[in-house]
């Protein structure tokens, strides 16, 4: 899409991404089922505990033997 302002030309990108949320169990579900097997749940990149009160999680996987 193009856009002219007070006769410059101005760039406007507009991109659609699709998301989703994903639940803890949903996703160690989702590792088990595709191979993985959980080593450890994170509650941020700097390894605090995992709470449910925590918006973000990381989880370390590994293939499962």
């Amino acid at each position: 899409m193009r856009r002219e302002t007070y006769g410059r030309v101005a760039r406007y990108y507009d991109e659609e991404i699709g998301m989703r949320w994903f639940f803890r169990y949903e996703l160690e579900h989702l590792l088990a089922r595709a191979g993985f097997a959980v080593e450890a749940l994170y509650g941020d990149f700097g390894r605090r505990p995992y709470a449910v009160d925590v918006p973000e999680i990381v989880i370390v996987a590994r293939p499962a033997s």
